[in-house]
């Protein structure tokens, strides 16, 4: 059934060793996800000398979607959590960078890399 209920898209990379399939990355996402997880598709993989030697980065599209209520940022917040835990303990995958969309095409971008490097000009363009 369709839901009455917007929902969110997310979009999320991870860095796993060059064994790891594309796969095992989303079985796992899948579970950790719940039922929350609507759908999961993987839409880039990326190899660099800054991603590490014998390591990927894989980005996967991510929505969440409930049948009871309107999600909330903390709700797809929670859940993200919970997948980026369990694919660090069952796969050491590491967490890259996440975007949040809403259904508005709103949009809150994480790149802890850039924000890192950047900090000070994402500040004054964001706030």
């Amino acid at each position: 059934s369709i839901s009455p209920f917007p929902a969110i898209l997310e979009d999320i990379a991870v860095v796993v060793d060059e064994k790891i399939t594309a796969g095992e990355v989303e079985n796992v996402i899948r579970q950790a996800g719940g039922k929350l997880l609507q759908s999961v598709e993987l839409f880039d993989i990326f190899r660099n000398e800054q991603i590490g030697a014998g390591k990927k980065s894989l980005a996967y599209s991510l929505k969440y979607q409930s049948d009871e209520k309107t999600l909330t940022d903390s709700d797809a917040t929670a859940v993200r959590n919970k997948i980026i835990k369990r694919l660090d303990q069952v796969l050491g995958a590491k967490l890259r960078s996440w975007m949040l969309f809403r259904q508005t095409d709103r949009f809150v971008p994480f790149d802890w890399g850039i924000i890192e490097q950047y900090g000070k000009f994402i500040r004054t363009v964001l706030y």
